[in-house]
């Protein structure tokens, strides 16, 4: 079975200032369904931040993305274990 990559939904560009980093994220490109609810009651939205490896034509060097929500992997059935002829530990 091969694994592939997810897709990355992108959200944002933000650049170097004076006080770190700024980006400007696009609330309408985010899907409902990457917003979560912490214990707390806020809504938080997980956010990976990659530097470019030149900054674009508006002077970005970072772009913001999301990933869509992991599909559960099936449950795999148990395997029925080999019994041995003798109840000695191996160490």
């Amino acid at each position: 079975m091969e694994l592939t990559k997810p897709t990355k939904i992108w959200v944002g560009k933000g650049k170097d200032n004076q006080y770190g980093v700024t980006a400007n994220i696009c609330l309408s490109d985010i899907p409902k369904d990457l917003i979560f609810e912490a214990k707390n009651g806020k809504k938080y939205l997980t956010v990976f931040i990659n530097e470019l490896k030149e900054d674009d034509e508006n002077g970005n060097r970072y772009c913001l993305f999301c990933l869509p929500k992991q599909q559960p992997k099936p449950i795999a059935e148990p395997q029925p274990q080999a019994t041995a002829d003798n109840d000695e530990i191996p160490f």
